[in-house]
């Protein structure tokens, strides 16, 4: 099994790295490293190896997920009212429709059914859009604006709806009764108690790793996190709650409670995310048959083709309609919406285990939609955010080894808060530390009221603010000494002509005088 997972582990990365050479996204190359090489192409790893897929996309899952929930920012979300939610209900639910009338029109089958296929082939790929958007995010593209936060939230409860609606129909489809609709009725239950679970579970991993002292290094917080969030998923199987919307839910009040350390697992998760990836994809290409996707045949592009162009497209333009959002945003997130890959490999295959009459062919039509749409989605919309999205100000590219202390003089001025700002930027790259200072503040309300504007920038940020009466020379310098700053941020003028006239004086002072680096900021 060793040899088998390392096979795996190099072709999907030489899959990856060549895909990305030329210039497409990564997961196209895995995906076609695992067919290469699986048991349906070289037969060059065993079918044995599949016994281990349900784990790895476990974690995977678990990993896309709790990622998402850190990186989503409230504030945005707040900004766009209720599209997040109209993006999470209606593509779903008009792609799910859409489909399952084809299959009625187009393969004869019986509603029930037909609604099975709707819904599994309308759930979104985490995998495919979580680490795109946080991706996006962290260069810059359209992050001030919240688009990539509107997505990951739409996406996950779009998942949640999906899954929650396929065991629906299934029961329906299995057998005659209420069954189906007391699950449907029971989904707003499994709503608020897997967001309950997520914050205790949030609760759990800050007591974990900040007061029990079981966590000495970083790869004890991630096997903590991981620990707690396979259990959320155990629990989810017997009792009534979203497993996967209780692991997006702790990340997400996890970064509520405490910006600094979810900032910080975020940073632990993306790495660990590059080899879960590697793994998920190429262990996927390898699964994906010949004579299944065969089987389907010409039907499957047009279900699952009319399915994207009739079901989600207008329901992606319903749900952002007087959304605030630009026309250029809208176009970028109906690319977006178009991947689809982990949940259809998770329960497409379910119906034809069941026993349930078609379910052979709703395999097909899952396999089918994967190959079309998760490679088609993740070009268009690596190739659409760069074209379409605002992108912000790429602070510094600057490479720092360690966790440095920046020292940052604010007296309220534009140019001392556009100094906060590039330090703020750096601190978060490298994991530094923040020290704030504002010098003869013999106002103490005054100095707060400076402060207050400002602090929302820093929240993220292990960072402290200090109010320090003398001269602004001698004060930083003794305070840049004694602390060991690596870097000094300091605004070039002003708020008032003499606050120009002495803190320009400053800056050139410091510039002058101090050892370290003093960054001058217009």
């Amino acid at each position: 099994m060793l040899e088998q997972l390392l096979l795996v582990s190099v072709a999907g990365l030489v899959g990856g790295v060549m895909a990305h050479r030329l210039g497409l996204p990564r997961l196209i190359g895995m995906m076609l490293a695992g067919m290469a090489v699986g048991p349906y192409g070289a037969k060059w790893i065993s079918p044995a190896i599949f016994a281990s897929f349900d784990d790895v996309r476990t974690i995977a899952l678990l990993t896309i997920l709790f990622r998402a929930g850190l990186g989503i920012d409230r504030n945005r979300l707040v900004e766009r009212g209720t599209v997040a939610f109209r993006l999470g209900i209606l593509p779903a639910l008009s792609e799910a429709v859409v489909v399952a009338a084809l299959a009625t029109r187009v393969l004869g089958w019986p509603w029930p059914v037909a609604l099975v296929l709707g819904w599994v082939l309308a759930a979104e790929s985490p995998a495919v859009i979580v680490p795109m958007m946080l991706r996006f995010k962290a260069e810059g593209l359209g992050s001030r604006r919240g688009v990539p936060d509107l997505l990951m939230a739409g996406a996950a409860l779009s998942d949640v709806l999906a899954v929650t609606m396929f065991g629906v129909c299934m029961n329906t489809a299995m057998r005659s009764g209420t069954s189906g609709w007391i699950a449907l009725l029971e989904m707003p239950l499994e709503v608020g108690l897997g967001l309950g679970a997520g914050y205790l579970a949030s609760r759990m991993v800050r007591l974990v790793l900040y007061h029990s002292r079981l966590a000495d290094n970083t790869a004890h917080d991630l096997v903590w996190v991981l620990s707690i969030g396979i259990g959320l998923i155990a629990l989810a199987r017997t009792l009534p709650f979203s497993g996967l919307l209780a692991i997006m839910s702790m990340g997400f009040a996890l970064q509520e409670a405490d910006p600094v350390l979810a900032r910080r697992l975020r940073d632990r998760f993306d790495r660990f995310w590059t080899a879960v990836e590697i793994l998920l994809f190429t262990l996927l290409g390898a699964s994906v048959m010949p004579t299944s996707l065969g089987a389907a045949g010409a039907h499957a592009g047009l279900i699952v083709g009319l399915g994207l162009l009739l079901g989600r497209v207008p329901g992606v333009l319903l749900a952002l309609w007087g959304g605030g959002l630009t026309r250029r945003e809208q176009m970028f997130l109906l690319c977006a919406e178009t991947p689809k890959a982990t949940v259809q490999a998770a329960i497409g295959g379910l119906p034809m285990a069941l026993g349930l009459v078609h379910g052979e062919s709703i395999l097909s039509l899952s396999a089918w939609a994967i190959v079309f749409t998760a490679p088609l989605g993740s070009f268009l919309t690596a190739w659409a955010a760069p074209r379409l999205l605002e992108r912000e100000e790429d602070v510094t590219s600057v490479s720092i080894i360690g966790s440095p202390t920046l020292l940052v003089g604010l007296d309220g001025s534009e140019p001392s808060i556009r100094a906060l700002e590039r330090a703020a930027a750096l601190a978060r790259r490298v994991d530094g530390r923040l020290l704030i200072v504002h010098v003869n503040g013999s106002r103490p309300l005054t100095s707060l009221a400076i402060f207050e504007p400002v602090a929302a920038q820093v929240k993220d940020i292990d960072y402290q603010y200090e109010v320090v009466s003398g001269n602004a020379v001698e004060v930083i310098s003794e305070l840049a000494e004694r602390l060991s700053v690596d870097y000094v941020f300091l605004g070039k003028t002003g708020r008032s002509s003499l606050g120009r006239l002495l803190l320009g004086s400053v800056s050139r002072t410091l510039a002058e005088t101090l050892t370290i680096p003093v960054i001058l900021v217009d």
